[in-house]
């Protein structure tokens, strides 16, 4: 077979795996979409409230909305800001505007994994994105009312503009340390805390696999000052609406708790392993 035979047979599985990478994911939805709806499971209906108070009572609900109870959210409002425009454009009852924003992500990451593949060649981007399609876990959260699919896909990109910065020194440097530090913030409003691991990881890279820790500057240590100012900004203004809230619930229970186990969501865990 000669290298043009050979090149043929390669673009021709990638375009295989490429559409059936297409199908999965149609499928993925359809059935999600088509089945028993799970919207009462793992909290969703907290969230889909919170989404719902921004657009009815606006203002400082923009910001710690609060649910039909009256309690305030125990997470970053991303996914409900992100749910926003298409609650408002399908109205407060489409089950699917709730969870378009799990949808896009899941979709984001399959094209993030295809997209970092493509240079190792032979499909194998778009073969790693059919298996995480094939895998319960996506098929779950890739049409769930929570922020956990929106998480992984930008952790994914914080991994992915990281890396590159780290071992690839690419052109059009300052855009990948935008990506990766705009993925920070998104996380810090997604999930909090976790926004520490893609920045732990850069150092750990540096050392481990560049084998220096100047290697880490290349992330663009001067795109921290905005970055952290965003966050900081953020949870100055929750502090302005409810200093109670974000000493007691946002940081003793969900993060100090979740270290220590005195959590409500880990306390039942502790107990069943005792």
């Amino acid at each position: 077979m000669t290298e043009s035979d050979l090149r043929s047979s390669h673009d021709r599985r990638s375009r295989h795996l490429a559409v059936a990478t297409a199908i999965a994911l149609a499928a993925v939805l359809a059935a999600r979409m088509l089945g028993p709806t799970d919207l009462w499971h793992q909290t969703q209906p907290r969230t889909i409230s919170y989404t719902v108070d921004m657009l009815v009572h606006g203002g400082s609900s923009w910001l710690l909305p609060v649910d039909f109870g009256g309690v305030p959210a125990t997470k970053p409002p991303l996914v409900n800001w992100l749910a926003t425009p298409f609650v408002a454009a399908l109205g407060r009852a489409s089950e699917l505007g709730h969870k378009m924003p799990s949808v896009l992500a899941l979709a984001a990451m399959a094209a993030i994994l295809a997209r970092i593949g493509a240079r190792l060649g032979s499909g194998t981007g778009w073969l790693a994105a059919l298996m995480c399609l094939s895998a319960y876990p996506f098929f779950k959260l890739g049409y769930l009312a929570r922020p956990d699919m929106v998480l992984t896909a930008i952790l994914l990109g914080a991994w992915w503009s990281a890396t590159r910065l780290l071992l690839d020194d690419p052109p059009r440097r300052r855009t990948w340390q935008a990506v990766f530090w705009t993925c920070v913030v998104a996380v810090a409003l997604d999930k909090g805390p976790v926004a520490v691991l893609p920045i732990l990881y850069v150092p750990v890279v540096a050392r481990l696999v560049c084998g220096r820790w100047s290697a880490a500057l290349r992330i663009g240590p001067l795109w921290a000052l905005p970055a952290l100012a965003v966050i900081a900004g953020y949870y100055a203004a929750l502090w302005r609406l409810d200093p109670q809230h974000v000493y007691e619930v946002l940081w003793k229970r969900e993060v100090l708790g979740r270290v220590t186990g005195d959590s409500p969501e880990v306390r039942p865990m502790r107990i069943w392993k005792d």
